[in-house]
């Protein structure tokens, strides 16, 4: 993974796993920094905004893990609009 990451470091997929890895790791702060900045780039890749809820989820910080509600639900609603169409 450090080599994919060193060969082009701006790849999202690299990224996302990088944030997958970090999870994984229980280091939720690493893991939200990737997730954070990767959801801010693709707002609507779900991936990404469902990675970063989980992170704050898991984080123990009661003001993280309001967050991760508020961004769970906006992605459920935006999820579910998807399913509409």
């Amino acid at each position: 993974l450090d080599a994919a990451a060193k060969l082009d470091p701006a790849a999202a997929e690299t990224n996302a796993l990088l944030g997958l890895a970090a999870r994984y790791r229980k280091d939720y702060a690493a893991a939200e920094k990737i997730f954070e900045g990767l959801y801010q780039n693709a707002p609507g890749a779900l991936f990404f905004g469902w990675n970063l809820a989980i992170v704050r989820a898991e984080s123990g910080d009661p003001k993280k893990r309001d967050l991760a509600v508020q961004l769970a639900d906006t992605l459920l609603k935006q999820q579910q609009g998807e399913l509409e169409l």
